[in-house]
């Protein structure tokens, strides 16, 4: 049979996974949303900040002043790489190779979803263009972390909430619940009156109105059993009543053929005499 405690722990478990489960996919989106909004800003920065670097440093083929920029910028984690073309030729580039920063020597076979490319222009004259590449890395890597610690948040607060509902269940209902039990079982089986048994007192108003109501029903199948007899004693004895009368009439009936019969000879007798 089932029992009210597993289907509680089901319900409230049930009900907190689902709540934090909403709440947690909803932090999640609203984090990604930021995030993106957080790199995609980082991206316009970076572009505008390079356009107005590069052009002198490419314009005097200041290469190592181009180098230095290009290290400093790769130290953020979110750009993958950074690669620099003149007019006609690559130049050079960064890009992020486990976590270490490597020198460029020829372009990406392909640009990803993430690369963008800016024309660099000095004094109004296109000299050459830019192609930054974002990392994701981090980024997702925050989002996976999100959903872990999300996750590890259900799964101790479910086992939490089993542990308290259990034991709180089990001491404020379950208990009662099967003490009463107990009690009714014996009482059932006991020849004593019904009314001397003794059900547990309990301070919750719950459980003593429903000894209360046991003790009202007792009551009530005492007092139909007192009519039942009553009434069974009334037909008894109106049942008495009605045979002995029966009894009385068919007497005086005899009685009143035989006195006829006596008249009925005595009267032929005087008739013979004469």
């Amino acid at each position: 049979m089932r029992q009210i405690r597993t289907d509680l722990n089901l319900i409230f478990i049930a009900i907190v996974t689902i709540v934090l489960t909403l709440s947690g996919a909803l932090s999640y989106y609203r984090t990604q949303a930021q995030l993106e909004h957080d790199l995609s800003e980082f991206k316009q920065s970076l572009t505008i900040q390079l356009q107005n670097v590069l052009p002198s440093v490419m314009w005097n083929f200041d290469d190592q002043q181009l180098a230095l920029i290009l290290n400093a910028e790769m130290r953020s984690p979110d750009i993958h790489s950074i690669e620099v073309f003149s007019s006609d030729a690559f130049l050079t580039g960064r890009i992020r190779d486990d976590n270490k920063i490597v020198v460029m020597t020829a372009p990406k076979t392909q640009p990803g979803p993430e690369s963008e490319n800016t024309e660099i222009y000095y004094e109004k004259k296109p000299i050459g263009k830019i192609v930054i590449t974002i990392s994701r890395q981090r980024t997702d890597q925050l989002l996976r972390q999100m959903v872990l610690e999300k996750a590890l948040e259900i799964i101790l607060l479910d086992a939490l909430l089993m542990l308290t509902l259990t034991l709180v269940l089990q001491r404020i209902v379950i208990n009662p619940l099967s003490l009463l039990g107990k009690n009714l079982s014996q009482a059932a089986n006991s020849d004593k009156d019904l009314e001397s048994i003794e059900l547990p007192n309990n301070p919750y108003k719950d459980f003593s109105d429903l000894t209360d109501g046991f003790r009202r029903i007792i009551k009530r199948l005492k007092e139909d059993v007192a009519t039942r007899s009553l009434a069974e004693q009334q037909m008894r004895t109106a049942k008495e009543d009605a045979e002995t009368a029966l009894h009385q009439l068919k007497d005086a009936q005899t009685s009143l053929i035989q006195s006829e019969k006596n008249g009925l000879f005595r009267w032929l007798g005087r008739r013979d005499c004469t």
